[in-house]
């Protein structure tokens, strides 16, 4: 197998292995959450944290590296907190702010920064999961926007393929809410209420960090 087979190859298994393989459970698990708006506002991380500590029977640590309003440029600047926390998981979300046409990050240019990103936090944390998340949809005047939002999406999923992480979607539990709520769960079109983001996105996103219901 050449090298850089072999290396993709080590770390999708590392993606796939149950989290018990990825840190020592005498410690807390950390969980380091980086992104804009979505990840920074809604206030979905310490239901997160209470739901991971009760699956894994064990403390956890959930920390935002966050900002509302900021891009993967922002992003790469940031990563120096992100890892001085030492993660064992890291979360990624910024696909909807670089999709935003007022920012200027175009699709070429995203995919280069969160490759960068995942690059990064992979060489530092060989044993780490990395997730690539694709939040909720907009919703009414917010999709004019962002209207290639999908195509931001489908490039963290093959992102995701690629560099042994995790595509972690959203969206369709969102919809299942039907349009009539689902407006009224994301009343400014783009931001969800935090009371619904804790209850859709903390127990998708514990299940998806534990392997198994939380």
């Amino acid at each position: 197998m050449r090298p850089g087979l072999a290396t993709l190859a080590a770390a999708t298994l590392m993606a796939s292995a149950p989290l018990s393989a990825h840190a020592k459970a005498d410690r807390p698990l950390q969980v380091v959450t980086i992104g804009a708006s979505l990840t920074s506002r809604n206030h979905w991380q310490p239901e997160l944290q209470k739901r991971l500590s009760a699956c894994l029977h064990r403390e956890v640590r959930v920390t935002r590296v966050a900002a509302p309003g900021v891009t993967s440029r922002w992003g790469l600047d940031a990563m120096d907190r992100a890892v001085a926390l030492r993660p064992d998981v890291v979360t990624i979300d910024f696909a909807g702010g670089d999709a935003n046409l007022l920012k200027g990050v175009g699709p070429r240019e995203s995919l280069d920064n969160a490759r960068s990103m995942v690059r990064r936090l992979r060489k530092e944390f060989p044993g780490s999961r990395i997730f690539l998340l694709a939040m909720n949809p907009s919703v009414g005047m917010a999709q004019l926007t962002r209207p290639r939002l999908d195509l931001y999406y489908r490039q963290y999923q093959q992102l995701a393929r690629e560099e042994g992480a995790t595509f972690v979607d959203h969206r369709p539990l969102w919809r299942k809410l039907g349009p009539d709520t689902l407006r009224r769960a994301i009343p400014d079109g783009r931001h969800p209420d935090p009371d619904y983001a804790r209850r859709i996105v903390a127990p998708h996103m514990a299940a998806q960090i534990a392997g198994k219901p939380c």
